[in-house]
């Protein structure tokens, strides 16, 4: 699955997946993907989910129902 851009500054390259691992999960980790120029970061989710959740939030911004499937 394609990352969109970052609904906050636009910036397409810089994305990074960044793991934010959570005690209460069971100590199973959790990913989100975070812009680097701005700091944002989207949506903890767990393997396979973060893109999705990232995707959703840039669609949300952008008044959009769903991410695109690319």
């Amino acid at each position: 699955m394609k990352i969109q851009p970052c609904p906050w500054c636009g910036e397409a390259e810089c994305l990074a997946v960044v793991d934010v691992c959570r005690h209460e999960h069971g100590g199973e980790c959790l990913f989100a993907v975070r812009c680097e120029p701005c700091g944002a970061q989207g949506p903890s989710a767990f393997k396979d989910s973060h893109i999705f959740a990232w995707n959703r939030v840039s669609a949300a911004v952008h008044g959009k129902e769903q991410p695109d499937a690319e």
